[in-house]
């Protein structure tokens, strides 16, 4: 009895090891074609529907969609992105790496890597710029849908990292957000202004908020202590 119990273990064993590569296998084949339709349905509820992509095409790897903004579930209000957005994602063991390009508005594509580990992770941007029209915000709802911005909206950054740990977090590289000619169906006044958001990194990262030109006039500055942002503003008019 005891001899047969050693020649039938390792069969057993051997057939396990058979029936886990052979899932595993065919977990990886349906995962390396996955639709893109995977990727939208993901999209849409991290953002609470306010994300959506349409028209999908190729896989969650490599593909391609149209983006449209939206103020919810169950909200009528929605913006369409002109153009499509293209896609290429990389999975690695210590992260994934994403190439992000739209027709109507990025001049080359933004490169992204998340790395995680076991104390810190990091979020790298490449170089980015990329133009919208403000309009599209109208597309989130409240309260877009009453203020409906008109301008341009152009993000510029020569790049950024942020660090993640257990107890603290770090950034470093600059982001620009510059609002050309802005103007609503809220004020009479057009355009009311053209401003500058600025993003800075270092020991402690800083907002600043500043008019370019314009009678509307807005300044600020902030600074995060923690995971808490502290910003104060002040706003002012110019004679006609």
């Amino acid at each position: 009895m005891t001899s047969s119990r050693k020649h039938i273990q390792p069969r057993s064993w051997r057939w396990g090891w058979i029936l886990a590569g052979g899932l595993l296998g065919l977990f990886t084949s349906v995962l390396a074609f996955a639709p893109a339709h995977w990727l939208a349905l993901a999209l849409s509820t991290a953002s609470g529907d306010r994300l959506r992509l349409h028209a999908t095409q190729g896989s969650i790897w490599h593909g391609s969609a149209r983006l449209t903004l939206s103020g919810g579930a169950g909200s009528a209000d929605a913006m369409h992105l002109p153009g499509r957005m293209h896609w290429v994602i990389r999975l690695g063991l210590g992260g994934v790496q994403l190439h992000l390009h739209a027709d109507c508005c990025m001049p080359s594509p933004l490169a992204m890597e998340l790395r995680w580990g076991w104390r810190r992770s990091e979020l790298t941007m490449g170089t980015l710029r990329a133009s919208l029209p403000a309009q599209l915000l109208a597309g989130l709802g409240s309260p877009w849908t009453s203020v409906r911005p008109q301008g341009l909206l152009t993000l510029d950054s020569p790049g950024l990292a942020l660090q993640i740990g257990t107890e603290h977090w770090s950034l470093q590289g600059r982001l620009r957000l510059l609002v050309r000619d802005f103007t609503s169906d809220l004020a009479t006044l057009r355009p009311l202004g053209s401003y500058q958001l600025e993003l800075s990194g270092g020991a402690q990262p800083v907002l600043r908020l500043e008019t370019l030109r314009g009678p509307l006039r807005l300044s600020g500055q902030g600074s995060w202590t923690g995971m808490h942002l502290h910003f104060e503003g002040m706003a002012s008019a110019t004679p006609p």
